[in-house]
């Protein structure tokens, strides 16, 4: 069994102050890839390469803060 990192980053739009917290995790403990396990409701994820995504506002399609 192996351990992989588990975390939880907090979002905020900037225009509508909607809030969530979206749960993400390592691929595997030896990589750096990164994948979304949930989305918090009123926010999507918009991939903007192979590896690279963003959370997004659903409804203003405002990239989310931190």
């Amino acid at each position: 069994m192996t351990g992989m990192d588990h975390w939880v980053e907090n979002l905020r739009c900037p225009w509508c102050l909607k809030t969530g917290r979206a749960k993400l995790s390592a691929v595997d403990e030896l990589s750096w890839d990164v994948e979304v396990d949930s989305t918090p409701g009123g926010f999507k994820v918009v991939y903007l390469g192979d590896d690279f995504f963003n959370f997004f506002c659903a409804s203003c399609d405002m990239p989310a803060e931190p």
